[in-house]
């Protein structure tokens, strides 16, 4: 790679000198990509100027400064726990530590979305508890630099000395990551799990070195480095490896799990669910259960699955108020962050995009996008698009029921839905049952229990209201809604209709209402059950950008069917393009009996004098829509007719 003229390249020494740092320490950025636009040049590493001053500011001039830099990185976006505490914003979540020791908890598993913070959470917990090994430098990854005790001397734990005198460094401690476990088959995944643990075996040397037979489980040991275990050896080596740490210390192990439900969710995508299941179900039962060597278990998941039925676990949710201030931002941490960037006046809008998430009965943030925002000094962006299973609301569309997508609808218009959960052992997948998607997606973040309706829990479930609850939920929402017309219906329709609602009403626009509603019902294969809400669904996210949905209610002819209502910025005058302000739209939809395929003119016709006679667009006048386009459509099997203008 070649050196750009216009840019000044550091080496290693000089960009350690610049921040006060070792050699050793930039070299370690330069191999973990924690630089941009580095490269070798021989031996040496090459560091753009640049790059280095985006990252920090000198260690020895942070005190004079009185702040950290603008552009530091927040803990959400790509930090271990040691490094987002020693170079980093970091919001301080220590008080964990001391809910955990006072509950007593043997095992406790918390299932909590995609990014909020549960990696850097199991990372706190292994700095404070892990117990030192003499010339072992791999718990800190700049040693002759950081202090790992020191990290929590001005964290909130601090204040509680019986803890930290009692705890801290005193455990050997196991750490696992399930999240590069993603295989195609079943033995793949298995030696993935086998290397994982020979890693963690060769993290803890100083078992290697132990020469009494009572510490020393040799078969184990060899088996493990030669990667020769079986399948029944490997599903007890969680358990074994705890035992040999505990002889080896003369305390007591503490497991730390992250990403444990990731290799299971592949395997139920994959085909080969049953194995995963059983072996993971033994894995850890083996491990968490009735074992003498275990001091205490934590497990961390975006979905509990069959995990939850282990004895002795404590599955802790969102649904659940206890720890619930630990994942994510709360309101105020996000205000004390702004004020500290000078973003105050974004408030209101961060809290709009990535705010609204309850937690047992507290509102929070989502910390990537709220990272990522104020990374980028307040821009508002669907930054966790991708982050999350954002799949599964794809998959609930292919899957074509006609409730869910009426329910989904409802969703997207701003309403309520109430639900019976069921967030025990919730399988990864859409076509599990209304009651099991619904909670997936809960889990997973997409949709939020109302901040004015407690859950209620009953005989068969947990009762509760949910809502789409930000709007960078509802846009990634939207696009996945799109992505799906787009594969279904066909571009062609979709852009003529996106293309001709911005240029107003008239013949071009019922055309393309037209051309859109052929295209779903023929994609649907004559399936009139879903037409209603797959067009509506469609029309929803193609012209959501410009229009508030709202369906009418359940009364017969006494209701339109959906109403697209422009937003403020295209209600009047001339919008941002210099295009005329847009009209509200009114939709009523018939479904004709397949004899009547003949009439089909007549009754869109009707459909449309309907919404006139009924005074349908009485409220959108009032709300100062004054240009509303009517639309009648009706349909059967494969035909659709559209009149309106």
């Amino acid at each position: 790679m070649g050196t750009n003229q216009n840019t000044h390249y550091l080496t290693a020494e000089e960009a350690a000198a610049r921040l006060d740092r070792t050699p050793r320490y930039i070299t370690h950025l330069c191999q973990n990509n924690r630089l941009d636009g580095v490269f070798r040049d021989g031996k040496a590493w090459k560091i753009p100027e640049d790059s280095l001053n985006r990252l920090s500011v000198p260690r020895r001039n942070r005190k004079k400064a009185g702040r950290k830099p603008d552009s530091v990185l927040l803990p959400a976006i790509g930090s271990t726990f040691l490094e987002a505490v020693s170079f980093n914003y970091y919001v301080d979540k220590t008080l964990m530590i001391r809910d955990l020791v006072n509950d007593h908890l043997t095992s406790v598993l918390f299932t909590r979305p995609h990014r909020f913070g549960k990696s850097m959470l199991l990372g706190m917990l292994q700095a404070f508890f892990e117990k030192p090994v003499p010339g072992d430098d791999s718990a800190c990854f700049d040693p002759h630099q950081l202090d790992v005790p020191g990290c929590f001397k001005d964290k909130q734990i601090w204040k509680y000395t019986d803890i930290c005198r009692q705890h801290q460094g005193k455990y050997p401690v196991i750490s696992l990551s399930f999240k590069d476990t993603r295989f195609g088959t079943w033995d793949e995944t298995l030696e993935a799990v086998t290397l994982l643990l020979k890693d963690e075996l060769l993290r803890h040397g100083e078992l290697l070195s132990a020469t009494q037979d009572a510490l020393y489980d040799e078969v184990f040991v060899k088996g493990l480095l030669s990667e020769s275990l079986s399948e029944v050896q490997c599903s007890r080596a969680l358990r074994t490896l705890c035992g040999m740490l505990s002889r080896h210390h003369r305390a007591r192990v503490i497991v730390l799990v992250d990403d444990f439900d990731i290799p299971i969710q592949n395997a139920y995508a994959k085909g080969f669910a049953a194995q995963a299941v059983s072996f993971f179900s033994h894995f850890f039962s083996a491990a968490l259960t009735g074992n003498p060597s275990l001091a205490f278990s934590v497990m961390m998941g975006t979905f509990g699955g069959a995990m939850t039925e282990i004895g002795g676990l404590t599955v802790n949710t969102i649904l659940d108020e206890r720890y619930s201030e630990y994942f994510g931002f709360t309101e105020k941490e996000v205000q004390d962050m702004i004020s500290y960037y000078g973003l105050q006046d974004r408030m209101d809008v961060i809290k709009s995009w990535y705010g609204g998430y309850i937690f047992g009965v507290r509102e929070m943030f989502n910390p990537w996008s709220v990272a990522c925002c104020l990374a980028r000094k307040g821009k508002e962006k669907a930054y966790w698009s991708g982050a999350g299973e954002s799949r599964i609301i794809g998959e609930m569309l292919e899957n074509r029921n006609p409730v869910i997508l009426e329910q989904l609808l409802l969703l997207l218009q701003g309403d309520p839905l109430r639900v019976l959960l069921n967030m025990d052992g919730i399988v990864p997948g859409p076509t599990d049952g209304i009651y099991n998607i619904f909670s997936f997606l809960l889990s997973a973040g997409y949709i939020s229990p109302s901040a004015d309706d407690a859950p209620a829990e009953t005989e068969y479930g947990t009762f509760t209201e949910l809502t789409l609850h930000n709007l960078e939920v509802r846009r990634i929402c939207n696009m996945e809604i799109l992505s799906w017309v787009r594969s279904y219906v066909g571009n062609r329709a979709v852009e003529y209709l996106e293309t001709t609602a911005l240029g107003g009403h008239g013949v071009r626009l019922q055309n393309a209402v037209r051309d859109y509603a052929r295209a779903c019902i023929k994609n649907l294969e004559g399936n009139a059950e879903i037409f209603r809400p797959c067009m509506l669904l469609g029309l929803a996210a193609v012209l959501s950008t410009r229009y508030a949905l709202q369906t009418g209610p359940d009364l017969g002819d006494n209701s339109f069917d959906l109403q697209l209502l422009p937003r403020p910025v295209f209600l009047s005058g001339l919008t941002k393009k210099g295009m005329p302000s847009f009209p509200g739209i009114i939709l009523e939809i018939k479904e004709a009996d397949p004899s009547e395929v003949s009439k089909l003119t007549r009754l869109a016709a009707d459909s449309r004098e309907q919404i006139s006679l009924k005074h349908y667009d009485e409220d959108m006048r009032n709300q100062g829509v004054l240009n509303v386009v009517k639309y009648g459509i009706a349909y059967t099997g494969r035909n659709v007719e559209v009149v309106g203008a």
